[in-house]
């Protein structure tokens, strides 16, 4: 039995959110501690807003993954403010930007939510990542990026 080559990753992305206003991020999206066996095929790790992360094909989960968690303020009280995610986006090697990127394909977000009196608003934020399929490796390394979120009121 010949063993496939496994490389442990960390894989972390920090949410921003375009607007005027502020955001104070509790915790940031996590997709954890990921080892690959390949990359011949298109694998995903989805992080849902709610329930377990789980991965497919050619990736699996070592350390858990969790969604980002933020706080919105500074927007008008009781208001509804429209979410629209701006994706596709990729998550590079810290260590080297010629390696395969990780492509955030989704967001697992609201349409929307409403503010409160104080002009506040809490949100989790869920994600699907992919890898490339083309064949080639991911080495260890650390996979960072920015994800931006559109926001109208």
């Amino acid at each position: 039995m010949k063993l496939k080559p496994r490389w442990p990753l960390v894989l972390f992305a920090l949410l921003v959110v375009c607007s005027a206003q502020s955001q104070i991020i509790q915790r940031p999206l996590y997709f954890g501690t990921i080892i690959t066996t390949g990359n011949t095929i298109v694998s995903r790790i989805v992080v849902p807003r709610s329930g377990k992360p789980y991965s497919t094909h050619q990736l699996q989960i070592v350390e858990d993954a969790y969604p980002s968690e933020l706080t919105l303020q500074f927007f008008p009280a009781y208001t509804e403010l429209h979410l629209t995610p701006v994706v596709p986006t990729e998550l590079r090697a810290s260590a080297d930007s010629l390696l395969p990127p990780f492509i955030v394909e989704s967001l697992d977000i609201p349409l929307s939510i409403f503010t409160d009196g104080n002009g506040e608003s809490q949100l989790i934020i869920g994600a699907t990542i992919k890898t490339t399929g083309d064949g080639r490796p991911y080495p260890d390394a650390s996979y960072t990026g920015s994800i931006d979120i559109v926001v109208n009121y």
